[in-house]
């Protein structure tokens, strides 16, 4: 048993909640295709003056909707290089509230 709860609440907090390693690994997969919300994300930071502040703001959004609905790290992925994940990726990095993403439920679970 374990006798130090905050090891035991870090251990179950990583293996369950997805972070922005999720997102940056996505890049890595060899599935990532250059679509998505990785696609819109990517480009953003190289050729856009779309700033690192509004591409984190949306890293976050991205990450605790995901979280809210319990997606896994498979899920996530599937979504970040979906089109549904580029429509978030367009709405997020170019000036749409958060009140107005969750109303239009632009991050949902991908299954097969």
């Amino acid at each position: 048993m374990n006798t130090n709860p905050t090891k035991e609440t870090t251990t179950m907090k990583t293996t369950t909640q997805l972070t922005i390693e999720d997102i940056k690994a996505g890049y890595d997969n060899p599935e990532y295709l250059g679509w998505g919300y990785l696609g819109e994300r990517e480009m953003a930071a190289v050729t856009s003056d779309i700033s690192i502040a509004t591409i984190d703001a949306a890293d976050r959004l991205a990450l605790t909707l995901a979280n809210e609905i319990g997606m896994t790290g498979e899920q996530f992925f599937t979504w970040l290089n979906s089109r549904p994940g580029r429509h978030y990726g367009d709405a997020a990095l170019h000036g749409n509230t958060e009140r107005q993403i969750r109303d239009w439920n632009m991050v949902m679970v991908i299954t097969d």
